[in-house]
């Protein structure tokens, strides 16, 4: 439990942050900026909107001579009830009474330069774990395919470079499955090592059971019998169950995500392919908006190969320089029938996934995006004194989950490969 900071801690962390903490912001990730947040939609514990699942189709059809007619009965089109829950996350991080105290007394500068290192990681972690809960939030983070003595060696398609690099310290989970209900194989797994060339990841403590097939968890994202974070995109978009946020998939068949499996190496053929599932779940067949991208997020292993087939298939035209050469690309937009298509690359996918989402069709929904815990009335009192410890601490949490209008607007890639 902490204690509330003291007054000249209050006024220095106004000082140096700003009343509401204006000068140290939480930044965008490419999910939070690409998905609005809104504390709307709030009913009990869930959050829950009006999705259409089914068109009208209450039509009469009269003839070319204008006779009069018996209009036939309206079919009411139907909109139902979506409903997702938001689920709470906190992080924490902590610096010595003695170095706090000092730097507290020695003015603002010192101050800042005691805590905004620590204040910058903490942000920068909370980024990176609420964005993959965003994206793979209640399905782990990597699937074992072999254990030697402590050294998991991660299967191809669920290697993840830019997540493995950042889990040395981390604490991890090994669960036989990623259902709601799991048998655990040992305890704490703290990370001590990764090679990134061989797809391992190194654990310290007790892993014998730890067992091919095995899927790996942060520490107390899940219990055997639970989830204990927000369902992520990945699992909205690739569900096989007949309820999708309530909604009955199998009754209303467009409100389905659609899905392209086994698609192998990427090529632009295999893209346009997979989003041409797109077209069919289109509401009107209107006139297309070019500023309206569908996205597509991808792994970096898959947009360099598209990238270079790109380049490969180049033509030297009035843009040619002998003085130097200039080839590739930062962004790729596809246009297909769908419309155009944007590439990016997302450093936190899986090797083997991909992830296409419609305009306007993702959102947040929860009750606060990522923020710094302040204290009573909301005074600036960031950091607090640990009782019973000879720390301060400061504290981040959010609460939130990932929703779609429309999952039949998506299309989630799988089996890519180099």
């Amino acid at each position: 439990m902490a204690s509330v900071s003291t007054p000249a801690q209050t006024n220095l962390s106004k000082r140096v942050y700003g009343d509401r903490f204006e000068k140290l912001p939480f930044n965008a990730t490419l999910v939070t900026d690409a998905f609005p947040f809104t504390d709307k939609f709030r009913l009990g514990d869930t959050f829950r909107y009006g999705v259409e699942v089914q068109m009208e189709h209450g039509t009469t059809y009269v003839g070319s001579d204008g006779a009069e007619a018996t209009l036939n009965d309206s079919i009411v089109g139907i909109n139902q009830q979506a409903d997702i829950a938001a689920y709470e996350t906190h992080m924490r991080t902590r610096i010595t009474t003695r170095s706090f105290e000092e730097a507290t007394a020695q003015g603002p500068q010192a101050f800042e330069n005691a805590t905004r290192q620590k204040m910058t990681a903490l942000q920068t972690a909370a980024e990176f774990r609420q964005e993959h809960s965003l994206l793979y939030g209640t399905e782990g983070l990597f699937k074992v395919s072999a254990n030697s003595s402590g050294v998991l060696t991660i299967t191809d398609d669920t290697w993840c470079s830019t997540l493995a690099i950042r889990l040395v310290g981390a604490v991890l989970e090994s669960f036989d499955a990623q259902t709601a209900s799991a048998n655990q194989h040992n305890g704490d797994l703290t990370v001590s090592a990764v090679d990134l060339d061989a797809k391992t990841i190194t654990v310290t403590g007790t892993s014998a059971a730890v067992t091919t097939n095995d899927w790996l968890y942060f520490k107390g994202a899940r219990t055997t019998t639970a989830f204990k974070e927000m369902i992520g995109l990945h699992k909205l978009m690739t569900t096989t169950s007949s309820l999708l946020m309530g909604v009955n998939v199998t009754t209303y068949p467009w409100f389905k995500p659609n899905t392209a499996s086994s698609v192998g190496r990427p090529t632009m053929l295999k893209i346009l392919q997979g989003m041409r599932k797109l077209v069919g779940r289109n509401t009107i067949a209107a006139r297309r908006d070019d500023k309206q991208n569908t996205k597509l997020w991808l792994p970096s292993v898959s947009y360099e190969i598209l990238n270079s087939d790109l380049m490969t298939s180049r033509r030297f035209d009035g843009s040619y320089s002998r003085a130097k050469g200039t080839s590739g690309v930062e962004s790729i937009v596809y246009y297909g029938q769908t419309g155009p298509t944007e590439l990016v690359v997302h450093p936190l996918l899986r090797d083997g996934d991909a992830l296409g989402i419609g305009p306007d069709n993702g959102f947040r929904v929860g009750i606060s995006e990522i923020k710094w815990d302040t204290g009573p009335e909301g005074n600036t009192d960031i950091w607090t004194k640990v009782a019973d410890k000879n720390t301060y601490e400061c504290r981040c949490h959010w609460i939130q989950a990932p929703a779609l209008f429309a999952p039949g607007r998506t299309v989630a890639f799988s089996g890519l490969a180099e």
